[in-house]
């Protein structure tokens, strides 16, 4: 489970996931990042 953004910044690596001390850990959390940062872009545009 990752930890939700405190205000503006986002915290990723391996270090932020259940798989510490692996690259696919890196990733995942990442990805989740990306993925929420992503939303927030989506959310502000205008149809």
């Amino acid at each position: 489970m990752p930890l939700p953004p405190d205000g503006p910044y986002r915290f990723t690596g391996e270090h932020m996931s259940h798989i510490t001390g692996w690259q696919e850990g890196s990733i995942r959390a990442t990805h989740n990042v990306l993925q929420g940062i992503q939303a927030r872009v989506n959310a502000r545009q205008p149809d």
